[in-house]
């Protein structure tokens, strides 16, 4: 009798200073109920139910200031009370919307604080240890037709962020707010498997990896966006304890695809190589962080990883945003992309920790930040195969044009090892015939025949000099159209200094008739290999006193240089496939030799430069050669 009396008074005393504030239901629709909740962090882990409601009584419990209790994360268990008075007759439910409790333990207590119900379950547990199947805890409060004050206990383990959504509200109210939820994540998954085949088709068929790594990274955004909205994948394959006691081993090989796309897509290694180093320093870093979940329990490592996780997202923000300044075009599209994801994750981050207000749309924002990333990256590497196509029909273009300089180079070795053979044969066959006669005629002490034999053997070895020049010339012309040198000629100068340097002072008459150029970019070998062509060409094939007239134009974004000539003309009819053609000698009025590589070592500097070189001419009317060129043009940006 005396024990009974003494619970009695015990439970009556608990139930008058219980006196947190009642949640009064007058209808079935779902509310927060976070500010009506009071707290406890058990420090112990140890805490029992009837020390938990002791700690109520006394006032130990704190009140929750925010409608979703949001902390960041800690390994104590954590108490939550309500009181509920219902004035309905349906049945009422709460759904504590978080999956990721590791053990959540529910006690129902009537108004003088007899234990009604209690449920042990949790993420860790079978599903069949709760009330309904879902993927987040639901508890019922009243059945149909009930009424009265309830009071309820949680006790909460968790392994992350410390968060707890508690909705209130009639049973088909709480599921038709599943169900909206749900229907998010059911929309999400179906955006990013779209994207992961879109990108992992790409991967196959491109052989390019950073569509592979890119791939990878949407895989594991799959499955962590999903898993922290309440649509957990993981324990489907890997169970639940796994899932949840090593939470960030799974999760931290996304840092590392994260890494390796943005090096790979932005071309870090090739334009930015210290930048591409730290985001390799701090994905490592996460990734550490995360391996050390095999040791360390996942509560202890939830802020030191988040922390980590946001410092490497902004570093890649910032990375990006300056390869965009520097004009780096792929930059841009992933600059935009990755500002919505940082942004959408930050948003979440400081909602779950309680920095923000919880609403349905900042609790997934997630969601939108992720597939409006997805989206623009997928869009941005759709570009990246329009840039490879591009480049693929450029690279087709120069191999065709590559393998017709190979037929005509080709064609030109065989040509040139025939005239190199053939003259050089000619030249040493005369030059010792000569050399004969002149033994033979200077034994008959016959000086005179001696002195016109040696003439002609002076000429003979110097049309054997003039030969070998050329056909070294053609070595010289393809050393100049590899190199980029480029070297500021004043034009009224150099054509001067041409003409005087070569002793040509007495053969030709040179005039610059215009000059609206004044200086122009090009490797000086080239142009002073161009003129000399040119003024040897008018000295040799000419029958009066030797002329040339100069005119250095301006057109627009374009140069022209014109060179014109008295010289004897040349027959186009016959000779337009000749004029350019290596090895070819155009007759014509004058006796003259040469090897016939001058004007297509001239036609070849010309085409170097980006420009082309055009011919006028016929039989005693001169010649008029007119080259245009882009002007101060980057030989680089041309080969």
């Amino acid at each position: 009798m005396y024990k009974a009396l003494l619970t009695f008074f015990t439970v009556l005393m608990v139930a008058t200073a219980y006196s947190v504030k009642v949640i009064q239901v007058t209808n079935s629709s779902t509310k927060i109920i976070g500010k009506d909740v009071l707290y406890f962090e058990d420090e112990t882990n140890a805490v029992s139910l009837n020390q938990a409601v002791q700690f109520a009584n006394s006032g130990e419990f704190e009140t929750c200031s925010m409608d979703v209790f949001a902390r960041p994360s800690s390994p104590s268990l954590h108490w939550f009370s309500f009181r509920v008075e219902s004035f309905i007759q349906d049945e009422l439910w709460i759904n504590v919307v978080n999956q990721g409790f590791n053990n959540i333990n529910f006690y129902l207590l009537d108004e003088q604080m007899n234990l009604l119900d209690s449920v042990k379950t949790g993420a860790e547990l079978p599903a069949e240890t709760r009330k309904r199947k879902s993927k987040t805890f639901w508890f019922n409060l009243f059945q149909d037709e009930e009424v009265g004050v309830r009071t309820v206990f949680l006790q909460i383990k968790f392994s992350g962020i410390l968060e707890v959504p508690i909705l209130l509200g009639g049973y088909e109210e709480l599921v038709e707010v599943e169900d909206e939820s749900e229907l998010y994540g059911l929309m999400f998954i179906g955006a990013l498997l779209v994207m992961l085949l879109y990108n992992g088709f790409l991967a196959f068929f491109t052989k390019d990896v950073v569509y592979v790594y890119y791939t990878g990274y949407i895989l594991f955004m799959l499955v962590i966006t999903t898993h922290v909205n309440n649509y957990p994948i993981m324990p489907t394959f890997f169970g639940s304890y796994f899932t949840y006691e090593f939470l960030f081993v799974w999760i931290s090989p996304v840092s590392i695809f994260m890494a390796m796309f943005i090096i790979r897509y932005l071309e870090l290694d090739k334009f930015a190589k210290k930048s591409a180093n730290v985001i390799r320093v701090f994905a490592g870093l996460s990734f550490l962080v995360g391996l050390c979940n095999l040791f360390i329990p996942a509560a202890y490592l939830t802020n030191v990883y988040q922390i980590c996780t946001v410092l490497l997202l902004v570093i890649c923000m910032v990375i990006g945003y300056k390869q965009w300044i520097n004009g780096h075009r792929r930059a841009k599209f992933y600059s935009i992309g990755w500002t919505i994801n940082i942004i959408s994750v930050l948003v979440f981050i400081a909602v779950s920790n309680g920095l923000l207000p919880y609403n349905s749309l900042s609790r997934n924002s997630m969601y939108f930040g992720v597939v409006c990333e997805l989206v623009i990256f997928s869009i941005a590497l759709a570009e990246r195969l329009n840039e490879l196509k591009t480049e693929q029909m450029l690279l087709n273009k120069k191999l065709v044009a590559v393998n017709e300089n190979l037929v005509v180079s080709n064609e030109s070795l065989d040509s040139f090892n025939y005239h190199v053979s053939h003259d050089l044969k000619t030249v040493l066959n005369n030059s010792n015939a000569l050399t004969r006669m002149i033994k033979k005629y200077n034994l008959k002490k016959d000086h005179k025949k001696v002195e016109e034999i040696s003439e002609k053997l002076i000429a003979v070895t110097q049309n054997g000099v003039e030969t070998v020049q050329s056909f070294l010339s053609l070595s010289t012309i393809n050393a100049l159209n590899q190199t980029n040198e480029l070297e500021e000629i004043k034009l009224t100068d150099e054509i001067k200094a041409i003409v005087t340097l070569n002793g040509l002072d007495e053969f030709i008459d040179v005039e610059i008739t215009k000059n609206e150029l004044g200086t122009i970019l090009m490797h000086k070998k080239a142009f002073q290999s161009v003129f000399m062509n040119f003024f040897t060409n008018t000295i040799k094939f000419n029958k009066n006193n030797p002329q040339a007239k100069i005119e250095f134009l301006k057109m627009g974004e374009f140069m022209q240089i014109i060179y014109e000539d008295n010289g004897i003309g040349i027959d186009m009819i016959k000779n337009i496939k000749l004029v350019f053609a290596p090895f070819e000698r155009i007759k014509g009025g004058v006796e003259t030799e040469g090897s016939g590589v001058g004007l297509y070592l001239v036609k070849r500097i010309i085409e170097n430069y980006g420009g082309s070189i055009e011919i006028q001419s016929k039989l005693n009317a001169g010649v008029k050669f007119i080259i245009t060129m882009p002007e101060l043009q980057d030989i680089s940006k041309t080969t």
